[in-house]
């Protein structure tokens, strides 16, 4: 009886080290899938710009980052395709650690192409889809300046790299729901200067 007990005993013993062992890398095996990795960047998203926000897809890089298929921030009271006045395209974010579970800090930020759709409503003008949306203080659109040369993107120390091939501007009319496109300017972003308070793009017309 007394070999018995102790071989139970024994057998829960190392029952108790795998789980120390393996539980901690099965949780953040569970949390880097895509069905649960991209609701929960939504909630941070929203909670830290202060609007909705839909993400397509994302992808754990276990180099240290996250791949996102499209980000999109939406105007709130909007409805269809108008409600969706800024839209990140390709986004890859890089991480200074290979676990998403311990706060991690951003260290770059590489970016496609950044869509902004500005519609103005076909039966109330002077009403427009970005008004909602610019009336969060979390959020502040970085300003744009003409270039003809390459410039050098700049940052401190505790500001993420931030890399944008191209932005794209839309103007339409919006009405009940549908969005109507009147014209589409695509620029190439040749530099990005970032500073503490502020980012400025130096684009040239593509």
């Amino acid at each position: 009886m007394e070999v018995k007990t102790h071989s139970f005993w024994k057998r829960w013993w190392i029952w108790i080290c795998v789980a120390i062992i393996f539980l901690p890398l099965i949780s953040i095996y569970v949390v880097t899938r895509s069905f649960i990795l991209t609701p929960l960047i939504e909630r941070v998203l929203e909670n830290e710009l202060g609007t909705e926000v839909h993400v397509s897809r994302s992808v754990w890089q276990w180099d240290g980052g996250v791949v996102l298929d499209e980000v999109v921030l939406k105007a709130n009271s909007i409805q269809g395709e108008a409600a969706d006045v800024i839209a990140l395209l390709n986004v890859s974010v890089g991480l200074d650690t290979v676990t998403p579970l311990f706060n991690p800090a951003i260290t770059s930020i590489d970016i496609d192409s950044i869509r902004i759709r500005l519609a103005e409503s076909a039966t109330n003008p002077g009403e427009f889809n970005f008004s909602n949306l610019l009336a969060s203080d979390k959020i502040e659109l970085p300003s744009l300046e003409s270039s003809e040369s390459d410039r050098v993107t700049s940052a401190d120390s505790t500001t993420p790299m931030v890399v944008l091939q191209k932005l794209v501007v839309e103007t339409g009319l919006m009405e009940n729901g549908n969005w109507t496109l009147d014209n589409s300017k695509t620029f190439t972003v040749s530099g990005i200067t970032q500073e503490e308070s502020s980012t400025a793009l130096q684009l040239i017309d593509a």
